[in-house]
């Protein structure tokens, strides 16, 4: 019985890591924008903001993966490289 539950525990938990990485991934600035639209969008019924906002959070974040690559030398992963 104890080993099966730590067994679920540790389940539990991997999918805990993977579920965190899968929507923070790399820009976790980007998953607390579409988190606030969707939450702004389910109090206000405005479901058609969602679209050109998630769009400009995206618009941002490959801004800011640019100017980082710029300021680092190094590509965007999984970008093309500027050589």
């Amino acid at each position: 019985m104890i080993r099966s539950a730590r067994a679920a525990g540790r389940g539990l938990w991997a999918f805990g890591a993977f579920l965190w990485d899968f929507v923070v991934g790399d820009d976790w600035t980007a998953a607390i924008g579409v988190t606030a639209l969707l939450v702004l969008a389910r109090l206000t019924r405005a479901w058609w903001v969602l679209p050109p906002a998630v769009l400009a959070i995206l618009a941002l974040t490959l801004v800011r993966a640019r100017r980082a690559a710029a300021r680092t030398g190094r590509p965007v992963q999984g970008g093309p490289s500027p050589h």
